[in-house]
């Protein structure tokens, strides 16, 4: 079934925060992507996910909820002032008992260079209109396991553009990813012929126009 959690997080996250002078979601975590925090999509299990965010500063084991007979763990994270600074929530998606898939949303003080510097420029790009206005645009790496969401409304892609989630997912099994990702209604191999070879930075409608697959 598909999840449309993350659409709604782009509305929620379109103001675009500063990302300068804060702790992000990425200097707590001292993994590579697309481990995040100890936790790698097709490597651990679901258990020691959770573990592991219970274990971790500004989570704790009050912020950690598992759903779906334990195959979903919802958590948020403190990287601020708690209970003054909004929280980055978090969701962590497992099947056969091992984590396939991480998303970080809302507060996360990254922007687009702060990826590249650490796994390169996007493989792909999905552009898809939205239906309150603007667009959906994901960048996608499916040999990295990485993915993640602009603000709806962004009509110029630039390094300075604000992230509002990150997906970390297991890169062996791409197809089955796309298959539960919240870009479109389309399975897989209609979703890839929408996708865009990356072609740098500039406008959206001019670099790459939302279209439906």
């Amino acid at each position: 079934m598909k999840r449309y959690i993350l659409l709604l997080i782009l509305l929620v996250s379109a103001c675009k925060p500063s990302a300068a002078n804060t702790t992000s979601v990425l200097t707590i975590s001292e993994c590579e992507l697309p481990c995040w925090n100890g936790i790698t999509p097709g490597v651990t299990t679901t258990e020691e996910a959770k573990q592991i965010l219970e274990n971790t500063e500004g989570i704790g084991a009050n912020n950690v909820d598992t759903y779906n007979t334990s195959s979903r763990i919802r958590f948020s994270l403190s990287l601020e002032t708690p209970g003054i600074n909004r929280k980055t929530v978090g969701l962590v998606e497992s099947l056969g008992g091992k984590v396939i898939e991480l998303q970080l949303a809302e507060n996360l003080h990254i922007v687009f260079d702060d990826v590249v510097q650490r796994v390169g420029e996007p493989e792909y790009v999905i552009s898809t209109p939205f239906i309150g206005g603007g667009n959906v645009f994901a960048a996608i790496y499916p040999n990295k396991g990485v993915a993640f969401y602009i603000p709806y409304d962004t009509e110029v892609v630039e390094l300075g553009t604000q992230i509002t989630s990150l997906i970390l997912f297991d890169p062996t099994d791409f197809d089955h990813w796309l298959d539960i990702a919240s870009f479109t209604i389309a399975k897989a191999e209609e979703t890839k012929k929408i996708m865009y070879p990356w072609k740098g930075y500039g406008s959206i409608e001019e670099l790459y126009p939302p279209r439906f697959p």
